[in-house]
């Protein structure tokens, strides 16, 4: 199922690359500092490998705070496999909060899994699979409906390829203990 829902991004979405020159860092006490100013800030431009900072290992106990896109900040061949590197491995089974938009795989109401992605529908891009972020919600527990407006979600990251009928389809999976609205 979850290549459909690839397949729909793609499809409802064009590439746009953009770039900032502004830190792409959360500013908190417990956040991790991935990616430099002058790094791009969409990983869907290719990344200068030397620009690249690797994850920090994350401390017992500790919530990991970044963006989407400071989580997938290396390129990765979907078609391909394999070359998730090491540091983003080690992230496998943190608590992770991470700012996204919904987007819906076949449900709007009572919703028990959505990709997450760094930007609205209402822009035209197509989010690559380190982009991408499937949120589950835990067994009895639903979402009520579609939120458009950009979401935290709070939960246990799994980093692992998953293939649905021979394809990537998502590297990044979150068991969900918090969805809200962002401030």
């Amino acid at each position: 199922m979850r290549w459909i829902t690839t397949a729909w991004i793609a499809c409802l979405c064009s590439v746009a690359a953009a770039q900032t020159t502004q830190p792409s860092v959360v500013a908190t006490s417990r956040a991790v500092s991935v990616l430099p100013a002058s790094a791009p800030a969409d990983p869907s431009v290719v990344m200068d490998l030397k620009l690249r900072q690797p994850h920090e290992a994350p401390k017992p106990g500790q919530v990991l705070e970044m963006r989407i896109e400071q989580l997938g900040n290396f390129t990765y061949d979907e078609h391909a496999g394999g070359g998730i590197p090491a540091d983003v491995q080690a992230l496998d089974g943190c608590t992770l909060r991470v700012h996204g938009y919904m987007m819906p795989m076949d449900q709007v109401e009572a919703i028990t899994e959505f990709a997450l992605v760094p930007r609205s529908l209402g822009e035209f891009w197509t989010p690559h699979v380190q982009q991408t972020i499937f949120v589950h919600t835990p067994p009895g527990k639903s979402i009520a409906k579609y939120t458009p407006g950009e979401l935290v979600v709070e939960g246990t990251l799994k980093v692992a390829e998953t293939e649905d009928d021979g394809y990537i389809v998502s590297i990044f999976d979150i068991t969900a203990t918090s969805v809200r609205a962002a401030k």
